[in-house]
């Protein structure tokens, strides 16, 4: 789904004023850019109904583009919004700097069980007016994955 400037006003009501034309033209690109890239692999923005070694389950956690932990080269949060994040060879990475924990997986043992609407976001602005988030879906693919049985 792509947003016209009224649709991302009215899906993002407390700063709805301040969202202009150049916003949506950004976030028009990072949707075209996740979902052309969406595969049946693992990557960056995608949705896991997790289950940890422990047994907690988190219905919707998200595949971490930036580990935030520096110790593991891919994690999954549990309540995590990603932020877009262009990389030096122009592809996009997730970064989540918060929501909840994060957790190790092994891409392998993920099972592709579909495609899911995920929550995103990007934070504009600037120091004199001061910085803001504007919100967005985007369709990415589902998996499903069980600490446990790894």
């Amino acid at each position: 789904m792509f947003y016209t400037l009224e649709q991302l006003r009215e899906e993002n009501t407390y700063n709805a004023a301040r969202i202009k034309a150049e916003h949506v033209e950004a976030i028009n690109g990072y949707i075209k850019t996740i979902e052309q890239s969406r595969t049946q692999s693992p990557q960056p923005f995608d949705d896991v109904d997790f289950t940890t070694e422990h047994g907690q389950h988190t219905e919707h956690a998200t595949i971490d583009g930036e580990s935030m932990t520096s110790v593991y080269k891919t994690t999954v949060c549990e309540h995590g919004i990603p932020r877009p994040v262009e990389q030096d060879d122009g592809t996009l990475s997730a970064v989540i700097g918060c929501g909840g924990a994060f957790y190790p997986y092994d891409p392998d043992k993920m099972e592709y069980i579909g495609t899911a609407e995920k929550r995103c976001q990007i934070i504009t602005g600037d120091f004199i007016e001061g910085y803001f988030s504007i919100y967005f879906q985007a369709t990415v693919s589902r998996f499903r994955y069980d600490a446990r049985n790894s």
